[in-house]
């Protein structure tokens, strides 16, 4: 038998040429993920996923998926979605013959999968074994096919398993499911402590901590959790607030110390600066009303504004809230108080972060939030030569942000591209409460005078 014939000048010339879009370095960590997955399963099928992304690799996956990437640090492809982008090109191969071209042969590895097929099946048996509640039974089950809440989670567990024979993360995480609905309310640390000997064990940055999460999704039948997990994992290591209403529903309750908020000229609350927990304000029975807040991102413009403003007896003549940033459930509870009956005046930083945070705010209160020296005029009044720059990946944030009541400060920033700080506008604040006039457009009645210090009871 002969050797095989040479290519064509043009089949190697396009092959050349599909070589060299394939080896740019924006796509040089994409093709492994893809051969290992591919490899893995035998088919194009599964999904791969990409951290820490570089601006390269944001431009270049970005180009050959059709998509957004900016400002993005992580993606997550079904390789079936590779495959019908790389059909797209000008090149119309598959993703199996780039793989090729760039590694030979593919080894699909049929015994490996024998062997975890068969390793999977007592896993999964193994598993069943600590499921004793007829739903935990449901969402093991679903596990096991592939499905259901969790199932990254799931296959850490898998590794554990079949490394040792067991995966004491899920033992323990089983024993506290196993309880759930608990009877009365629990911290999570005590339950941590009782089920897997570390008052820490059930947190969720760890794997029993994880498991025990995706264990109440599956209790709690919540289908928004579920869509969050079918297109990837979310960040499960903030508490937002529907991960508290989860726990709570189930009888644990989270850190309620840490989650604070800054009060201060709150009559009846308390009148002298105060952090003020989760836990102190569940217990107020009625947090008493006020017409109108002054809500400031920042601790120190907090306490600057505070000094400034306060009378002779050392009581704020306004309502003073400080969140220290992104806005604690401590923080929401009290303003959802307000916003009842009141007005939430808030002033940030003009970055993303804080005009993201001013966003969610509006967002979330509608006609009762007010912006506080948060427009382009605001913005363009302060000058310093050591402004810091917005960054290109701060630039593409902003990009896709619109602020309502201003929609000329989004295009100026990126003009300007710098940014502007709360602390830099501190005697402006200052005077706008001084003279009860946030904003030029204001005009508000006076509410009551903070009459003294108030301790905070349950009354």
């Amino acid at each position: 038998m002969g050797d095989a014939r040479p290519d064509p000048p043009q089949v190697a010339e396009m092959r050349e040429q599909l070589r060299n879009y394939l080896v740019q370095p924006g796509l040089a960590r994409l093709w492994p993920a893809a051969r290992d997955k591919f490899e893995r399963l035998g088919r194009v099928a599964g999904r791969i996923r990409l951290t820490g992304l570089a601006s390269d690799e944001r431009e270049a996956i970005g180009a050959l998926l059709a998509a957004n990437l900016y400002g993005r640090e992580e993606v997550s492809l079904r390789l079936a979605d590779l495959d019908r982008a790389l059909r797209e090109t000008r090149f119309g191969v598959d993703l199996v013959t780039c793989l090729r071209l760039l590694y030979g042969d593919l080894h699909l590895r049929p015994a490996e999968r024998a062997a975890d097929q068969e390793a999977w099946i007592r896993f999964c048996d193994w598993v069943r074994r600590t499921a004793v509640r007829p739903w935990f039974e449901g969402w093991v089950d679903r596990l096991c096919r592939g499905r259901g809440p969790g199932h990254r989670t799931f296959l850490e567990c898998y590794k554990t398993f079949r490394a040792s024979g067991r995966c004491p993360e899920w033992e323990w995480a089983a024993r506290a499911l196993s309880r759930v609905p608990l009877g009365s309310p629990v911290r999570l640390p005590v339950l941590a402590a009782e089920t897997a000997g570390d008052p820490h064990g059930l947190d969720r940055d760890r794997l029993a901590g994880r498991v025990f999460y995706w264990g109440l999704v599956a209790w709690a039948e919540d289908p928004q959790e579920e869509e969050l997990e079918s297109e990837g994992e979310p960040d499960i290591l903030a508490p937002t607030e529907r991960t508290r209403r989860l726990y709570d529903r189930a009888g644990v309750r989270l850190d309620d110390i840490s989650s604070v908020v800054w009060v201060a000229g709150w009559p009846g609350l308390s009148d002298l600066p105060a952090a003020l927990p989760l836990f102190t304000l569940e217990q107020v029975r009625n947090i008493p009303p006020v017409s109108e807040v002054h809500v400031v991102e920042n601790p120190a413009v907090f306490a600057s504004l505070y000094e400034r403003i306060r009378v002779d007896d050392g009581v704020p003549a306004r309502p003073l809230v400080c969140p220290s940033g992104q806005p604690s459930a401590a923080a929401l509870k009290l303003l959802d108080a307000v916003a009842e009956k009141g007005q939430i005046w808030y002033s940030g930083d003009f970055d993303p972060q804080g005009l993201q945070m001013a966003l969610a705010l509006k967002e979330r209160y509608g006609s009762r939030f007010r912006p506080w020296r948060l427009d382009r005029e605001t913005y363009l009044s302060v000058d310093h030569p050591g402004l810091p720059d917005i960054t290109p990946d701060e630039d593409a944030t902003l990009g896709r942000l619109t602020i309502p009541w201003d929609p000329e400060l989004i295009p100026t920033m990126r003009t300007r591209r710098q940014k502007v700080f709360q602390e830099q506008l501190l005697e402006r604040l200052a005077a706008d409460l001084e003279s009860h006039s946030p904003g030029p457009a204001a005009n508000r009645p006076t509410p009551p005078q903070a009459p003294g210090f108030h301790p905070i009871s349950g009354e």
